[in-house]
């Protein structure tokens, strides 16, 4: 090979010195050539892939990659040949292929596998394996056309020239095809099992065997109709399957059920049934992962081409979809109620609660039966503060993703926990709580969200009063009197336009029930004040202003805002030394009822 090369490079050399030689006229010089490796045979029952240099350069391919189905392999790992391929030479390489579909793409490195630039060829035989291999980087790279594929899963030659690309261009050389039968709808609770044949090429299915829970039927036995799958073909069958758990295996015969060979196709839903029925052999066979299951009790749908197994492939689609969503909540009680208002079950057992930045997940909180069917409702026992929490619910435990929020809810207060991952879900608006202690009830049907859809089972409103001022023991007495509980930690009052947050002036429990009072120490003038009691800091607003009273003289303070809001006629004042009580009844409002 290097003499081979010496004399190319001598040769060349030469050339260019007599032509330097001559006249002056320009000229080009003679090309040495470039390599061109190509897929030139796929052997699915041989587990080989024959690569060749159709250039007229050679090429050490050491550093060249193969994938199928997203699994990859330095060319070097897969022979141990002279790894430098001259022009027209061929190598094999041993490579363990899928033996119904697959892709097989020839990349220059592992630099990038998405990149089109670094793919150098393509096929893909049996069927479109889609996302599951590199069609679509093929595809970017102008050498493969979506959704084409060979026919046959046996053995395939490349027919080109080195520079045509595409299915048209290979030939299957072994059979003309192969049948492919798969589970595509698994339903319970109507007892049906639909298969359908992904391959090309008929099959009768008559002797094949299904297994569900250590359960055996022949399909024979089952059904009557013509059993002979055509491709594409669907069909239909009668199998009785528990409703709530079960494994569901399809092998091709009756002659060994612990036999991985003999096992056709596998699923398992609502549990891992482990040792109670077949899992361990899908294991072994490499089509179902140790531990997984579909949650909910169907119908399930295989989702994938033919080509892909596992978790993954199968969807739970009982007519529709499960939505999950935040029932009641009852601080007091700490228990939570999830109800499913879709049309899907679905197993919550992973889901999580977060509440204030604490979290559990549900099955570490209830045990039992955790698939909701539709309209099924659980109680779940959380730990909630009694005054103010954010209730969370998770379908993961990726809590800063809106993806992962299934809902929420917060009363007491508001900004807390995870009210801006509920905002930028669109589910909640930033400030808005429920009032009250609850038990709190969502009144909506599943599909709305926020503030408006939650009521408090007290079913009224707070309506919170001024209720004695006494400016010589600076002490104002606040009373809710209304129907629901209220948390007045963030409210103001302004004496004299001098602020102060009710949170900074008392601590403890700062909710009021319907009827209770609680005392406050204010700074208060012994003379003459205003006092002026606000929901928010925003002092100018009559909005914000909740009561008003003044006392010794009028025209103090805030009087402006309580005589735009109706509640005070400016001028007004009580005049007498105090201390001072309100006689109304939550609904009156004046000097007239202070005394």
């Amino acid at each position: 090979m290097k003499l081979k090369m010496y004399l190319k490079y001598a040769l060349i050399m030469s050339l260019t010195i007599l032509a330097s030689c001559g006249d002056d006229d320009e000229t080009t010089a003679p090309e040495i050539g470039e390599a061109n490796v190509r897929l030139s045979e796929i052997d699915v029952e041989s587990n080989e892939i024959v690569l060749k240099n159709f250039g007229d350069a050679a090429i050490d391919i050491s550093g060249f990659w193969i994938c199928n189905l997203k699994s990859y392999a330095q060319v070097n790992t897969l022979t141990t040949d002279d790894l430098t391929l001259d022009p027209n030479e061929t190598i094999t390489l041993d490579r363990q292929l899928n033996e119904m579909a697959s892709d097989v793409s020839l990349y220059l490195n592992n630099a990038g596998f998405s990149n089109s630039e670094n793919i150098v060829d393509f096929m893909q035989y049996g069927a479109d394996v889609g996302t599951a291999g590199r069609v679509d980087v093929a595809v970017a790279k102008g050498i493969w056309i979506a959704g084409e594929f060979v026919a046959g899963n046996v053995e395939f030659d490349y027919e080109g020239d080195g520079t045509d690309n595409g299915a048209s261009f290979w030939a299957t050389a072994g059979a003309s095809g192969e049948a492919n039968v798969r589970f595509i709808s698994i339903d319970p609770i109507n007892d049906q099992v639909t298969l359908k044949n992904f391959g090309d090429a008929a099959t009768d299915i008559s002797n094949y065997q299904f297994c569900r829970r250590k359960n055996y039927d022949a399909i024979g036995a089952l059904s009557t109709e013509d059993l002979t799958l055509d491709p594409n073909e669907e069909i239909t069958i009668t199998l009785t399957i528990d409703d709530n758990s079960s494994d569901v295996a399809l092998y091709t015969d009756d002659s060994g059920f612990v036999d991985a060979d003999n096992l056709i196709d596998f699923m398992q839903f609502g549990d891992d049934i482990g040792d109670d029925g077949r899992v361990n052999v899908a294991i072994v066979k490499g089509i179902w992962s140790e531990g997984e299951y579909v949650n909910g009790v169907g119908p399930y749908t295989y989702t994938g081409t033919g080509v892909e197994n596992g978790l993954d492939n199968w969807d739970v689609s009982a007519g529709g979809e499960a939505v999950i969503r935040l029932s009641q909540v009852d601080p007091a009680s700490d228990m939570v109620v999830v109800k499913n208002f879709g049309t899907a079950s679905k197993n919550i057992s992973n889901y999580w609660f977060c509440a204030r930045f604490d979290y559990n997940d549900v099955a570490t909180l209830k045990t039992g039966n955790l698939i909701l069917a539709p309209n099924e409702e659980i109680s779940i026992p959380v730990t909630l503060d009694d005054a103010s929490s954010d209730v969370g619910f998770y379908s993961t435990n990726t809590f800063g993703s809106s993806d992962a929020l299934t809902d929420f809810m917060q009363y007491g207060d508001s900004g807390i926990g995870r009210e801006s991952v509920a905002d930028d879900k669109g589910i909640w608006i930033p400030g808005d709580f429920v009032n009250g202690v609850g038990p709190y009830s969502y009144t909506g049907t599943g599909d709305e969200n926020g503030l408006d859809n939650w009521d408090v089972a007290e079913d009224g409103e707070a309506v919170i009063r001024l209720f004695e001022v006494d400016p010589a023991s600076d002490v104002v007495v606040l009373k809710n009197f209304g129907t629901a509980s209220k948390n007045i930690s963030t409210y103001w009052f302004c004496v004299r336009f001098s602020y102060e947050e009710v949170a900074t002036l008392q601590t403890g429990n700062l909710v009021l029930a319907p009827n209770e009072e609680i005392s406050i120490t204010v700074i208060l003038d012994d003379t003459s004040s205003d006092v002026s009691f606000y929901s928010t800091n925003t002092f100018g607003s009559a909005d914000a202003m909740s009561d008003f009273m003044q006392y010794g003289e009028g025209g103090i303070g805030r009087e402006s805002v309580a005589n735009t809001k109706g509640i005070w006629t400016s001028g007004d004042f009580v005049d007498n030394p105090g201390p001072f009580s309100y006689t109304g009844d939550g609904n009156t409002n004046g000097v007239s009822v202070w005394e």
